[in-house]
């Protein structure tokens, strides 16, 4: 017998990254199943879904076919009725029962959050199937007042009654809910409202995924308020279908685990399609914790690691500390420049750098891939670097030799990480800078 497979109807459907995010939650529970992108013209759209009767056991539909499929289905969900939108579809004897699981994993956002509408004036922004969504649970899950933001306030009103234009918003709602698309890769600067605007928030939930801290994100934490990106609502509206295809369930743990996957893969993603770099390059001084980010990085986005400082004891055949003794720092730093010179050469590499290449090797090393800047505090790189065994210029006032190197540091990155943390939460923060 087959393994049962799914799919997601769309147009166009771009650099989707639902297959990948699918198969991880099929291996989580054991299952050997298939999820594949069916991107699907407009003309052809009504033969597949009459097609899937026979061929899947279940699909998701995003833009622009949300609304297309409901008139061809057995039976709809009160959800996804009072929503106008079904976006998972389960396939029972060649019959096609309709669902919206957007819902659900926006509330999976909320609850581990620990956030609750109960008694809370919320703002939703935009006038989207995105917002309608937003504006729906709030309104159903105890919210006190709901206010809908849009630049089209005629269109806001085809999806609640109490609407405003976004330029008119001055603050003073507990939860702001973001449905636009503003500040959503590549256009990563952009963001539909500002700090002063959203004075007093207590929750931001911005939908965008892609970047996973969008400027938006980053404008409502000036305001004070804590804030969550797309990217746990797409796994769990993801998980909430094969809950209904399957009729099985997932633990938060599940969740969470499948959430950070993504989020490399999205990082991966940036990287080589919107960054347009093969590679990425860790730099900073000694005991940044380079080495231990950059394996981290390479196993979680799928891609190989090198370590330069064990590319010149390769290429020397001795230790760094025996290079220094025997031809001192000059002769080193011959060998350093020889192999950033090189990296350019590789594909799909993670980097991590030694403390003294950006020094005279900055256009090499931007060359090579996207540099990021690991910068922690000192009490950090103290701390790992001990009794800086195997470094032979660091006991040499290191502190000074740190900060005479900063602005090398900085003219060669293109991004700068200065959280601490344990690695796999820095490693995380790194992709996040991709």
């Amino acid at each position: 017998m087959s393994a049962p497979g799914y799919g997601l109807f769309g147009h166009p459907l771009g650099h989707s990254i639902s297959p990948q995010i699918h198969a991880c939650l099929f291996k989580l529970t054991g299952c050997d199943a298939s999820y594949r992108l069916m991107d699907t013209p407009g003309e052809e759209i009504l033969d597949a879904f009459e097609q899937s009767r026979r061929d899947l056991c279940g699909y998701n539909c995003t833009i622009p076919y949300k609304q297309t499929v409901m008139p061809i289905l057995d039976g709809i969900s009160d959800e996804a009725r009072d929503m106008g939108a079904v976006n998972t579809v389960a396939v029972r004897g060649e019959k096609l029962y309709g669902y919206n699981t957007d819902i659900r994993g926006f509330m999976t956002c909320m609850e581990t959050d620990g956030m609750s509408f109960e008694g809370k004036k919320v703002l939703v922004l935009g006038s989207g199937g995105t917002s309608r969504m937003l504006t729906y649970a709030a309104r159903t899950h105890g919210a006190a007042c709901v206010t809908v933001a849009a630049r089209r306030v005629e269109a806001a009103l085809e999806i609640h009654d109490q609407v405003m234009a976004l330029s008119d918003v001055k603050g003073g709602f507990d939860i702001i809910l973001n449905g636009t698309a503003a500040g959503m890769w590549p256009k990563i600067d952009t963001t539909a409202l500002t700090a002063e605007q959203m004075a007093g928030c207590e929750y931001l939930f911005d939908a965008v995924y892609n970047p996973p801290v969008t400027q938006l994100m980053r404008e409502a934490a000036k305001a004070g308020a804590k804030v969550r990106g797309g990217l746990l609502m797409l796994v769990s509206q993801a998980a909430a279908a094969q809950e209904i295809w399957r009729d099985m369930r997932f633990t938060p743990e599940q969740l969470l685990a499948t959430e950070r996957d993504a989020a490399f893969r999205l990082a991966l993603q940036r990287l080589h399609q919107a960054r347009e770099r093969e590679n990425l390059v860790l730099i900073g001084f000694m005991a940044t914790g380079k080495s231990t980010l950059g394996k981290i990085l390479a196993s979680s986005m799928d891609m190989e690691y090198l370590d330069t400082d064990a590319l010149i004891v390769e290429r020397a055949g001795m230790s760094i500390p025996d290079i220094f003794a025997k031809y001192g720092e000059e002769k080193f730093r011959e060998l350093e420049r020889e192999v950033a010179e090189s990296l350019s050469g590789l594909k799909n590499t993670v980097i991590s750098t030694g403390g003294g290449m950006p020094l005279a090797c900055g256009d090499a090393l931007r060359k090579a891939g996207f540099v990021i800047f690991l910068n922690p505090p000192e009490y950090f790189i103290a701390r790992n670097a001990g009794t800086g065994e195997g470094r032979p210029l660091f006991r040499e006032n290191w502190q000074a030799r740190l900060r005479e190197r900063m602005p090398k540091y900085r003219a060669c990155a293109q991004a700068e990480l200065n959280a601490v943390g344990t690695a796999a939460q820095r490693a995380r923060m790194a992709a996040e800078l991709v």
